[in-house]
């Protein structure tokens, strides 16, 4: 009973946290531009989002730290925010999400070779950055993303 009611605690967290990044990025310009330069900086740490992609594989993590959690779950986090708002991102910004999303698949090959070798199982990422490349299909078109 109390993992379900903290688990529904857990779920009702991410639904405000959700709402209210909405919230901003869908309202007036000011607030766009604001949100949308934060996440853009954060998106640049192409460094970040691969270590993220190799500690979800299970490379180099001899156990799983909290510290490796927390490192997947802010990139799971930040995925999430980029795929409700891909198009107001390129709309209100310079960066290139097709160059992007090319270390997003890299982040993906990753996790997805890795964790055939070394069997391992921590699958937060890769069932986001699918989700991520299903929102982003519009950007990627028919090129190919090597």
């Amino acid at each position: 009973y109390v993992a379900r009611l903290n688990s529904v605690a857990d779920e009702d967290v991410l639904a405000c946290a959700q709402n209210l990044y909405l919230a901003l990025i869908e309202g007036p310009p000011v607030c766009q531009d604001i949100v949308v330069a934060k996440v853009t900086a954060i998106l640049q740490d192409a460094e970040g989002q691969i270590s993220a992609a190799q500690m979800e594989a299970g490379q180099g993590i001899v156990d799983r730290t909290s510290m490796t959690s927390h490192v997947v779950r802010q990139w799971d986090t930040v995925y999430t925010a980029v795929g409700l708002s891909l198009g107001i991102i390129e709309n209100r910004s310079q960066f290139n999400l097709t160059a992007w999303l090319e270390c997003v698949v890299r982040c993906l090959r990753i996790i997805i070779g890795e964790t055939i070798a070394n069997g391992t199982i921590l699958p937060l990422l890769r069932h986001r950055i699918v989700w991520l490349l299903g929102c982003s299909y519009q950007y990627i078109g028919n090129r190919k993303i090597t």
